[in-house]
């Protein structure tokens, strides 16, 4: 669920429907250390959202893999406004990801 449907507050234009990822039994999520390897990549673009489901600010990345990916997130979760972040793809914008602050 966004962070913007958990505070309810209205989307707007960015209100989209992802990807559904069903999985044959319970997994939990990535718990591991650091950004999952199977989902950076050269050319990603980071979209950072508020509380209440505004863009509040974005990364592309054009090079630079894990570390890229990493290194971006931890400057864009340094602005308290930001909630989650979405990691997509470049060329289309596919959805590959969503991060969430903890806490």
């Amino acid at each position: 669920m966004a962070p913007s449907a958990q505070t309810g507050a209205e989307p707007g234009p960015y209100d989209e429907v992802g990807p559904v990822y069903l999985h044959a039994e319970e997994c939990g999520g990535w718990s591991g250390p650091g950004f999952p390897t199977g989902m950076w990549g050269d050319r990603r673009v980071l979209r950072a959202y508020s509380a209440q489901g505004n863009i509040v600010g974005g990364r592309l990345l054009t090079g630079g893999g894990q570390r890229a990916c990493e290194e971006n997130l931890a400057e864009l979760y340094a602005d308290p406004e930001v909630a989650a972040v979405h990691v997509r793809c470049v060329e289309f914008g596919c959805f590959v990801a969503e991060t969430r602050r903890v806490g």
